[in-house]
């Protein structure tokens, strides 16, 4: 594997305080309240350590960009790319967010995997012929969804890179 494609919302961190701004989309309320926003555990070590092993991270969300850049610089999530919602005119369970960063990359689909959350997810990676991990550490995960296979905690990230 050389790449990991990592959804941000309910994957990398938790939302659930903000979630009611999320859905309406109301993006400023998001951001003025960063501060309610949860990193999940060994997620930020686990993402520094593929870093490490030379692994490229793309964070492919389905929020804006200046939400999402909020909480990855806030954070500091570490990433190589960002795509976020306005960056492609589909956006998942369509696989074009996920190819597009896979072509930005300089990656093919058979050296990625992808983790995330909700179904759009694992069906947007399974459509772009990428592995699809299941954030099991996060009760916002679908485990129901289609994943080649559900994760308990993030650093089991590594055992698949």
């Amino acid at each position: 594997m050389t790449g990991l494609i990592v959804d941000l919302d309910g994957t990398i961190v938790d939302t659930t305080a903000i979630q009611h701004f999320r859905d309406s989309r109301r993006w400023n309320d998001c951001i003025n309240n960063v501060n309610k926003i949860i990193l999940f555990p060994e997620i930020i070590e686990t993402l520094l350590r593929a870093k490490e092993m030379g692994i490229l991270i793309a964070v492919v969300t389905s929020s804006v960009s200046y939400y999402a850049k909020t909480i990855l610089d806030c954070y500091k999530i570490p990433h190589d790319l960002m795509v976020a919602y306005h960056d492609t005119s589909k956006h998942k369970p369509d696989p074009m967010p996920v190819s597009h960063a896979i072509e930005q990359l300089h990656l093919t689909p058979v050296a990625v995997i992808g983790i995330g959350d909700s179904s759009f997810d694992a069906i947007a990676y399974n459509r772009a012929g990428i592995g699809s991990f299941g954030a099991g550490w996060s009760k916002a995960c679908d485990t129901k969804a289609p994943w080649t296979k559900l994760l308990e905690a993030p650093h089991e990230i590594l055992d698949y890179i």
